[in-house]
């Protein structure tokens, strides 16, 4: 995220437009094909979870916030639609 912002200072600067990005963490289990087919609940979780976010926002699931480290400043929010 700090690169983005730093990215869009200097868009900015040139009179383009801004950079926001919006970011969606789930964890769980997948299985890859050997086709390289993914099958699991996990992308389709993880792009809602995502597009849920507000601009420059990284929005985690439940269960990331779980195993997430005393670094992360994390808010609690409620997502009926998810």
């Amino acid at each position: 995220m700090d690169a983005i912002a730093a990215q869009s200072i200097a868009l900015m600067a040139r009179n383009a437009p801004k950079l926001a990005a919006r970011i969606g963490i789930h964890t769980g289990p997948v299985v890859l094909s050997e086709d390289a087919e993914l099958y699991a609940e996990l992308p389709s979780i993880a792009a809602r979870v995502q597009a849920a976010a507000e601009p420059g926002m990284v929005e985690i699931f439940l269960m990331v916030s779980l195993g997430a480290s005393g670094e992360w400043r994390l808010a609690p929010r409620s997502l009926s639609a998810i």
